[in-house]
C-alpha cells in the first residue's frame, strides 16, 4: 500500500510539473506574440491594451518558474528536484533559469518604456527567445517530466502485478490448507472409528 501510494503521489507530482512547464512554453509564445504586435502599433488604445496584457501575463511566468525549481506546498510539490531536472535549469545547453530571467527582463524593459522609446533590438531579442530558445528548452524540460511520469506509472503497474500475484498465492494457499484440514479431519474420524471398533 505504501509503495502504491508513493507511486501515485509521484505520478501526480510529475503531471503537475508537466502542466506547469507546458504552461511556461505557452506563456512564452503568447508574450512573444504580444511583444511582436506591440512593436508594430503606435501608442494607441490597442498598444495600451497590449501593454496591459503583457504586464498581466509576465506576472505568471516568475511564479511558475519558482515553483518548478523550488517546489510549492500549494501544489504538493517538494523542493527536491532530480539532478537531470536541475541541469535543464542551470547547465548548458538549456540554462532555462538564465533564459527565463533574461526574457522576463526584456519584456519588462519593453513594457516599462514609452512606445516611442522601445528599442528594436530588445524586441528582437525577446521575440527570438520566445519563439526559439525558450520553447525548445521548455520542451526538453516537459519531456524530462513526462519520462518521470512514465516511470511512476510503470512502478504502479509493477506494484499492482505484485499485489495480484500475492492475492493469487493466498487463494492457492487457502485452498491447499482447506484440503489438508479436510483430510486431517477425515483421517481423525477414521482413526476414531477404528478405535471404537477395536
Amino acid at each position: 500500500f505504501v509503495v502504491t501510494y508513493s507511486a501515485i503521489l509521484k505520478e501526480r507530482t510529475s503531471v503537475t510539473l508537466v502542466s506547469l512547464s507546458a504552461e511556461q512554453r505557452a506563456l512564452a509564445h503568447y508574450l512573444g506574440f504580444l511583444v511582436s504586435r506591440y512593436s508594430q502599433v503606435a501608442e494607441t488604445a490597442e498598444g495600451a491594451g497590449l501593454r496591459a496584457e503583457m504586464e498581466i501575463t509576465r506576472q505568471t511566468m516568475p511564479d511558475n518558474h519558482r515553483t518548478l525549481i523550488e517546489g510549492n506546498p500549494a501544489f504538493d510539490l517538494a523542493a527536491e528536484q532530480k539532478p537531470e531536472v536541475l541541469d535543464r535549469f542551470f547547465a548548458p545547453p538549456h540554462n532555462l533559469d538564465f533564459k527565463i530571467r533574461r526574457f522576463l527582463s526584456l519584456v519588462g524593459l519593453i513594457v516599462d518604456a514609452p512606445r516611442d522609446r522601445v528599442n528594436d533590438d530588445l524586441v528582437f531579442q525577446a521575440i527570438t527567445l520566445a519563439r526559439q530558445d525558450l520553447p525548445n528548452s521548455l520542451r526538453v524540460l516537459t519531456n524530462t517530466y513526462k519520462a518521470s511520469t512514465s516511470e511512476g506509472i510503470g512502478q504502479i503497474g509493477q506494484v499492482s502485478l505484485f499485489v495480484l500475484l500475492l492475492n493469487l498465492m493466498s487463494v492457492v494457499l487457502i485452498g491447499v490448507l482447506r484440503r489438508s484440514t479436510k483430510r486431517d479431519r477425515k483421517s481423525t474420524r477414521l482413526n476414531s472409528s477404528h478405535t471404537v471398533i477395536s
